[in-house]
């Protein structure tokens, strides 16, 4: 059976909506969420429930897995079954089903404890639970590469927000210096769903211009650039 379909998670939040809609795949693509929205391609189901949806893991090419609890504020009883369980369902099954390639929304989250820029090994420093979940996510990633195969690349994301929380931050130094404009990010994720990668890989994806993440540096390694 020919793989042809990308499958998005968390396709009815913000940064799932502009995956959605913007880029460009010559084939089917597919959405999961667990609130509903108006675009028909998106299915509504918690993670969790992924293996019994009406959905053929055997045509998907890519899945960009984003769904979780963004909140940074919420203990680890709250994060544990989106961040945690629900997240080794969908990995896990995208694995089994013997999707070639799995993107993973990570977080500078998972680094943000350590003052200053971080340099492209930075080593993990979590400032709050939801940090820490991201760090399992990225464990994860790598375990399911080494058992069944499968290509894997965890996006470290810097600050992507809604317009009305966008509006209450802007100029804040510390948040300017994570921020990922969008279009930006649409411009790396299309390379990404077209360059053709291989391996286990964690990239920092901020600003270009970053004084805080190294993202340049990050993209043209990933990339093969530098």
């Amino acid at each position: 059976m020919h793989r042809d379909t990308l499958l998005i998670t968390g396709a009815n939040g913000h940064v799932g909506s502009l995956l959605m809609q913007g880029l460009q795949w010559p084939g089917p693509i597919l959405g999961i969420d667990r609130k509903s929205g108006t675009d028909s391609r998106v299915l509504v189901a918690d993670m969790a429930e992924i293996a019994s949806l009406p959905l053929d893991g055997r045509r998907v090419a890519l899945a960009i897995h984003l769904a979780a609890d963004p909140d940074e504020a919420h203990s680890l009883s709250e994060l544990v079954q989106p961040n945690i369980l629900g997240n080794e369902c969908v990995l896990r099954w995208c694995a089994e089903q013997g999707v070639p390639r799995i993107v993973y929304a990570s977080s500078c989250e998972a680094f943000m404890g350590t003052a200053g820029e971080l340099p492209l090994d930075a080593a993990y420093a979590p400032r709050n639970v939801y940090g820490c979940t991201k760090v399992f996510g990225e464990m994860l990633c790598r375990m399911l590469h080494q058992t069944h195969g499968c290509h894997s690349l965890a996006l470290r994301l810097g600050a992507m927000l809604p317009a009305e929380m966008h509006e209450q931050l802007s100029g804040d130094p510390g948040y300017e210096s994570i921020r990922v404009p969008e279009a930006e990010f649409l411009q790396v994720m299309q390379r990404v769903i077209q360059y053709p990668w291989q391996g286990s890989h964690e990239v920092f994806l901020g600003p270009l211009d970053s004084t805080r993440l190294p993202t340049r540096d990050s993209l043209a390694r990933f990339f093969g650039e530098g």
